[in-house]
């Protein structure tokens, strides 16, 4: 009975030990921020007096947006541009602690940056008088990854059922022999 509340207690400041840093909170001032556009991270329940990283974390990229030193309160709050490279989509802002890992994190959506309107007509003008569309790279219909499932046509031929169904026959027909024959020998 000792020794096991020896272990007991052992395993229980082994796990205290082991938890390092809390797991934090960060809210943005907006959840939707254009592509290029300001964002402004608060943070709260964080390590105290600790340097930490800021990612955006997309599907497919992972861009650095900044460092922050946390207060004698674990809080903090950080305004930055969000990088230009970041195309539209889903994105999750990462709080990185020194030691690698995840002390918090929230969802961001990077949406299309208005057009700028021009103070006459609200479009530029051609030279040979045509409004000209809006050509930036925001506004262009670029696909981008995103969370939502795939739809992915998939076509089988006469030829290829046939393989699919040679390989099935002969699988049973195998294992049917098999069976057959450790059933027949004697044991």
């Amino acid at each position: 009975m000792r020794r096991s509340t020896f272990t007991l207690a052992l395993l229980a400041g082994i796990s205290a030990l082991a938890y390092a840093h809390p797991k934090g909170t960060i809210r943005l001032a907006r959840k939707e921020v254009s592509v290029g556009g300001e964002l402004v991270v608060t943070g709260a329940q964080l390590s105290k007096n600790e340097t930490l990283r800021l990612q955006l974390r997309g599907t497919l990229e992972t861009f650095p947006l900044a460092e922050v030193r946390t207060d004698a309160s674990g809080t903090f709050r950080a305004r930055f541009a969000l990088p230009v490279e970041a195309r539209l989509g889903n994105y999750t802002v990462v709080v990185v602690a020194p030691d690698g890992d995840v002390a918090a994190q929230t969802e961001l959506l990077v949406i299309a940056a208005a057009a700028p309107v021009a103070a006459d007509s609200g479009a530029a003008e051609h030279p040979a008088g045509h409004a000209m569309p809006n050509t930036s790279p925001a506004a262009t219909d670029i696909p981008h990854a995103s969370a939502e499932m795939m739809e992915v046509p998939v076509a089988t031929t006469g030829s290829e059922w046939a393989v699919i169904l040679t390989i099935i026959v002969a699988s049973v027909a195998g294992g049917a022999a098999l069976l057959f024959r450790a059933l027949r020998s004697p044991s």
